[in-house]
């Protein structure tokens, strides 16, 4: 099969000796060795990149009519079946439930101790609120932005019923359990107080633990020693975010809470409603009050970088804030991280992520959650997916929004390169930013809590759909200072945390350090005697990397000021952000040609013509059994037979097995998801691969013209959980009330009752592993 014309094929070739003749041109007139290597590499990366983009197999299924027709055909009885509700949020008719109807008890003297969590009634109840209450900090406790619920059999207890820390999180004896990991005292993190609701306190990152006792110690973490936020973010589309300070943001109180603050009856009062709708909320505040910072939102097309950004003085920041006669909480939070990372030579670590017990088979994916937001694995989940995708859409947006400049990077910029979005085995996300802002974010926003737009908001402002309600917890490191890989326990600068799972985005910063360089850079010198000069009177790395303007995170990521800028404006996961233009540089270094090139990784398949990677499980099923495959997956589509075909290569798969594979519901769904998005970024890429950059602009102004831009492209991860397990908020009240009640009528704690997977007894093996580690059936 002749996939590539004759005439696209000499079109090609002509394009890429027209390129080479232009390197080569630029080589002859350069004597220096190593600069010709560096370009020599340069030409051969853009000469396979161009190659392969241009003859990719493109059987054009975007415009083919009987494809379409197809496609319109699987969804419609897909939708019709009722068999995969995962479905849902694709069918046009769907319409997230905003509205809920406010607890009768606010009416009443009489409230129960806690409430059903929902983003929807705390967002409602605080976008009310600080409309009317403009420039005024607000009471604040975590069980209104957590979920916590599982702590509410401990929480309802009577006083003198309640269980004790060494009952619920002793795992000292169980040597099974533990494999040789250390088990750090209870009581060096926990500590009984039965005066408190929850009837103890956690103060301290506990170590390796159960799963489930790792969960529930991060919620009762939050739940009584982790400070309230220094400020609340509530970020908007395209007019900038209202940002609002905490009251007592140093302490946590449980009486801080909406149950007890006042702030749902004075709305009340307001709205005269029990009905609150969650996007109303949202639009009326925008309407009413748009934010007074939309003057910092970023729009510039191209961001061209300068050295200033990649060094930071240190001592004269600390004098400044010094000399200040008021400093607000940040800034004395700022000012104290500078002087203790200064004075230390090396830090201990200060992420900790949940570290659990070695009997865990999956205890590796501990390490990519946030311990004090861990609710549980996510890997091979929706969940994850969800998450992973409203995490790099609500922190490039934080970052725009606030003036501050990042990028993607290492694995989240090659996932991007491919198709705009994200592999689906990645289980975190990189982005990296100068030295200066990770100041500037450090001093402006360290511990603060970001709220997503709940609707995208068009340019006028004046009406929205909807958008999501995920919360992000943003946490700088206390040795920024540092620069060097030191005793490489810090390499993360910052994390940008989804409060819901413990998922994050790893930010590091670049700046000028003393490290060395790799030898790749010693050909700038070459090409300035004036610094080369300069560099040979020296032997410090920080002089040399200061003239060569070669800048790197603590992990020793090494990259050009040339490589890096300037900076584009484009689209990730349908997100406008940044990425550096000559990102192939990166790239290339990091993952070398093969990065670009190999379309079998990790177990999946990159499908050129659907545009998103695949199963390679799911493809050599569909492959030994094509017949079977439709059989299995067609749920009233036209079935019909499949004659087998001689070939084994998922690539030489025609429009009749492409068809065939939108049958399975993961695959139709992703595709379903993301194909407008990614037939645009592969369209984009060729103009920025070719450097046709004034058409690649264009397409950017269009793109975010049509008001396609900034829309999730996956549904939020609450929606979700809503419609799978059919909840209702007015049902989960009415159940907590007479959970309570049963309590109240004397239901005592029994610790046999209390039961957790992982807390498995000392004569069995808990290797065994739950239905978080199976893989999801994609």
């Amino acid at each position: 099969m002749v996939v590539v014309t004759l005439k696209k094929t000499t079109r090609v070739v002509a394009l890429c000796l027209l390129v080479f003749v232009a390197y080569s041109s630029l080589l002859a007139l350069n004597p220096l060795r190593s600069f010709a290597q560096r370009y020599h590499k340069a030409v051969v990366l853009n000469l396979r990149i161009l190659y392969l983009k241009y003859t990719a197999a493109d059987l054009k299924l975007d415009s083919d009519e009987t494809f379409q027709r197809s496609l319109d055909e699987i969804a419609a009885s897909k939708f019709a079946s009722g068999d995969f509700p995962e479905l849902s949020f694709i069918n046009p008719g769907y319409a997230p439930p905003t509205a809920l109807s406010v607890p009768s008890y606010y009416h009443t003297s009489a409230k129960p101790h806690v409430q059903p969590f929902d983003p929807r009634f705390t967002l409602s109840a605080y976008l009310h609120w600080i409309r009317v209450h403009p420039n005024e900090p607000v009471p604040f406790h975590w069980s209104d932005w957590v979920d916590l619920h599982a702590l509410n059999k401990y929480i309802l207890l009577p006083e003198g019923q309640k269980p004790n820390c060494s009952s619920l999180y002793d795992i000292s004896n169980k040597r099974k359990v533990l494999k040789g990991s250390i088990a750090r005292p209870v009581d060096q993190y926990c500590h009984d107080d039965p005066s408190h609701p929850l009837g103890y306190t956690v103060d301290q990152f506990p170590h390796a633990q159960t799963r489930e006792n790792m969960r529930y110690l991060g919620k009762s973490f939050l739940y009584t020693g982790f400070p309230s936020p220094t400020k609340l973010v509530f970020m908007t589309n395209n007019h900038g975010s209202y940002i609002v300070d905490v009251k007592d943001n140093d302490v946590n109180d449980y009486r801080n809470a909406l149950l007890t603050n006042g702030i749902v009856e004075e709305v009340l009062s307001e709205v005269n409603s029990d009905s609150w709708d969650v996007l109303d909320a949202y639009d009326k505040l925008l309407k009413t009050r748009p934010p007074s910072n939309s003057d910092r939102v970023v729009k510039d097309l191209i961001i061209h970088l300068e050295p200033s950004m990649f060094h930071v003085d240190v001592n004269q920041v600390v004098d400044e804030i010094k000399a200040k006669d008021k400093l607000s909480f940040l800034e004395k939070l700022y000012l104290e991280s500078l002087l203790d990372s200064n004075s230390t030579d090396s830090p201990v670590k200060y992420f900790d992520e949940a570290k659990l017990v070695n009997s865990d088979k999956s205890k590796v994916f501990g390490e990519h959650h946030d311990w004090r937001f861990f609710d549980g694995l996510t890997i091979n989940t929706d969940k994850q997916t969800l998450v992973l995708h409203r995490l790099i859409k609500n922190y490039l947006q934080f970052c725009r929004s606030h003036g501050l400049v990042t990028w993607i990077a290492h694995g989240s910029l090659l996932s991007w390169y491919w198709n705009g979005m994200a592999f689906p085995w990645d289980s975190d996300t990189d982005a990296q930013m100068p030295i200066s802002d990770l100041h500037r974010l450090a001093r402006e926003f360290n511990q603060s809590l970001v709220i997503e737009n709940v609707g995208v908001d068009d340019a006028a402002g004046d009406k929205s759909a909807f958008n999501g309600m995920s919360l992000f917890f943003i946490d700088v490191g206390s040795s920024i200072t540092h620069r060097d890989r030191g005793n490489g326990m810090n390499n993360i600068d910052a994390r940008f945390i989804d409060v819901a799972t413990g998922l994050y985005v790893d930010i590091t910063a670049l700046s000028v350090s003393n490290e060395s360089a790799p030898a790749r850079y010693d050909y700038i010198l070459d090409l300035d005697k004036g610094k080369k000069k300069i560099a040979q009177n020296s032997n410090l790395p920080i002089v040399h990397n200061t003239l060569k303007e070669v800048y790197n995170c603590r992990n020793r990521h090494f990259s050009s000021l040339h490589e890096l800028s300037p900076l584009v404006l484009l689209e990730v996961q349908n997100q406008l952000g940044y990425v550096p233009q000559k990102f192939g540089f990166m790239l290339d270094q990091e993952y070398q040609l093969k990065g670009f090139l190999e379309t079998n990784f990790q177990d999946y398949f990159y499908m050129r013509n659907l545009r998103i990677w695949i199963a390679n499980a799911f493809l050599k099923k569909y492959t030994n059994d094509k017949t079977q495959w439709v059989e299995n997956y067609s749920t009233g589509y036209g079935k019909r037979a499949v004659e087998e075909s001689e070939a084994k290569k998922f690539e030489s798969f025609n429009k009749e097995d492409h068809t065939n594979l939108l049958l399975h519901p993961w695959i139709f769904r992703e595709y379903m998801l993301t194909k407008n998005f990614t037939l645009f970024h592969e369209k984009q890429m060729k103009y920025l691969l070719s450097n046709r950059i004034e058409l690649y602009v264009n397409g950017v102004n269009q793109y975010v013209a049509s008001g396609r831009s900034n829309f999730p492209l996956w549904e939020d991860p609450f929606m979700f959980h809503l419609y799978m397990d059919k909840v209702e908020y007015a049902d989960e009240v009415s159940k907590l009330l007479a959970l309570a009640e049963e309590y109240a009528k004397g239901t005592r704690f029994d610790e046999k009752d209390d039961i957790r997977e992982e807390d498995l007894p000392d004569d069995e093996e808990s290797s065994k592993e739950t239905k978080d580690d199976a893989p999801k059936d994609q």
